[in-house]
């Protein structure tokens, strides 16, 4: 059975707030596959973002470019616990997810 959590995001305001894009994670929590969705605007393309997966304690676990407005990451091989999942544009965090993994 499967428990709500909250989800935080984290958004850099100064840089990010002509962005108008829209980023979802799902199933959270999760067990085998993260679904990441980019619904791109004019302002950003989805060649110009990419992820990258830590675990609680700040550990940076992998990166990867997102390619396509639907992309899988890989969460089977993860022991259960908190993760956080950045999506960065460049030098910029336009988001932060927080991710339970059972």
């Amino acid at each position: 059975m499967q428990q709500p959590y909250e989800i935080f995001v984290t958004t850099v305001l100064e840089q990010a707030k002509d962005i108008s894009h829209q980023l979802q994670v799902f199933p959270n929590p999760v067990n085998y596959f993260l679904k990441l969705t980019v619904i791109p605007s004019a302002s950003i393309s989805i060649q110009s973002l990419s992820y990258q997966l830590y675990d609680i304690n700040g550990n940076l676990l992998t990166t990867n470019n997102i390619e396509s407005s639907e992309n899988n990451i890989v969460m089977s091989s993860l022991t259960s616990g908190t993760y956080l999942l950045k999506i960065i544009q460049g030098n910029t965090n336009l988001k932060t997810f927080k991710i339970i993994k059972n």
